[in-house]
């Protein structure tokens, strides 16, 4: 497997067996290959990228070069030699989970998601995964055995192999902070609804069909060939799906990286409740929750820390509540308190609520003191957050 990009992980049956198999797939997912070049001397191994075919997509692409944006450059086919392409049939019913992991894999794949332009910009703040679900009818493929033409100077890649058949495709995708490695290691093994996944992690969704629709109208990860033709119903004619890229030889650079945000495990635990009033003139059933975000996203709601406790003026009661958020640099995480107290005769009366907050960087750790105060009532609370295991 080349070294062009990271690798991506799709079931593909294996000729002969029967048999469906996991297996993972890189950007030179068919094989590295050998081409001469109208250098007699020059011959060049590479790889190719296998993308969304965009609308419009034809069979006299194959052998035309493309720019490094995938844009078709206006000249005649490279291999002005090469035989008619080759139709191999395809069956059967397939699916990938495709992670976005280079610049040039976001470019191939950005006409046919609809992405306005793949910017080096968009690379930075913007994580993209895929889910397909497919049925082919067919490969057309160009023979590049033959010598290829000098190409313009602007070409970086040829149309290689076109994919026929029907297709639904949910593409996945957030900020890079949001959409972590975690978050993408979650993706390629979740099974059930695709819109849950997304709403679970603060996701984007597009979903589009082509000749293939899920049933339910809920995108689901089917990951057999039986699931997909019982979740999935054909309803439109055979298109071209996916579109198959070789890099030029002479034009070849190594494709730059995506990089995942790997984010940190952070524990936060309240340490000690310190009750200065605890609202009335004997010992007081206090109950107290914790409620937390994860910069404007709610992680925690009405999180127990104290369940009918007695307290009284001026005691210091231990607190075990505490939760592991995952976080990258930058984050803010802020919790804020509530609950009630109340004596044998009165109704509950609310407690004041007290705010928390920290912000998370380099070397981390931090400890404070939560406070709140009414006129019945007042307390504070020790917290300590670090990096699990620091």
């Amino acid at each position: 497997m080349g070294g062009f990009r990271q690798p991506f992980y799709a079931y593909r049956r294996f000729s002969g067996a029967g048999v469906f198999a996991f297996v993972i797939l890189g950007a030179c997912a068919s094989g590295r290959r050998e081409v001469a070049t109208s250098d007699a001397n020059e011959k060049l191994t590479f790889a190719s990228i296998k993308a969304t075919a965009p609308t419009g997509t034809y069979s006299e692409q194959l052998g035309l070069p493309f720019d490094r944006e995938f844009n078709q450059i206006p000249t005649g086919t490279l291999f002005p030699d090469a035989p008619t392409p080759r139709r191999v049939p395809a069956a059967g019913f397939k699916h990938e989970l495709v992670t976005v992991d280079t610049q040039q894999q976001l470019a191939a794949n950005a006409k046919g998601w609809g992405v306005v332009q793949a910017s080096s910009k968009l690379a930075r703040e913007s994580r993209f995964a895929s889910y397909r679900a497919y049925q082919l009818s067919q490969v057309e493929i160009l023979d590049d055995s033959s010598t290829m033409r000098d190409p313009p100077p602007q070409a970086i890649y040829y149309a290689w192999k076109i994919y026929y058949g029907r297709s639904y495709e949910a593409v996945v995708s957030g900020n890079a902070r949001s959409f972590t490695a975690s978050v993408r290691a979650t993706f390629l093994a979740f099974d059930g609804g695709i819109s849950g996944f997304t709403k679970e992690h603060s996701l984007s969704l597009q979903a589009a069909g082509i000749g293939l629709q899920p049933r339910s109208g809920e995108a689901i990860f089917a990951k057999t060939p039986r699931d997909i033709e019982t979740l999935y119903q054909a309803v439109g004619d055979v298109m071209p799906v996916f579109i198959e890229y070789r890099k030029i030889p002479s034009r070849a650079t190594p494709d730059v990286v995506i990089k995942w945000v790997t984010p940190r495990s952070i524990d936060l635990s309240f340490g000690s409740l310190h009750v200065i009033k605890d609202g009335t003139a004997g010992t007081t059933p206090w109950q107290l929750q914790v409620s937390c975000k994860q910069n404007a996203s709610d992680i925690l709601k009405d999180e127990p820390v104290l369940d009918e406790v007695r307290v009284s003026d001026g005691s210091d009661n231990s607190l075990t509540w505490s939760h592991l958020f995952e976080v990258v640099d930058g984050d803010r995480i802020s919790c804020e308190t509530s609950g009630t107290f109340h004596d044998h005769i009165t109704t509950p009366q609310g407690l004041p609520g007290g705010r928390m907050g920290f912000t998370v960087g380099a070397n981390f750790a931090r400890a404070g003191t939560l406070e709140a105060s009414s006129a019945n009532a007042e307390y504070s609370i020790s917290w300590d957050a670090r990096v699990r295991g620091q």
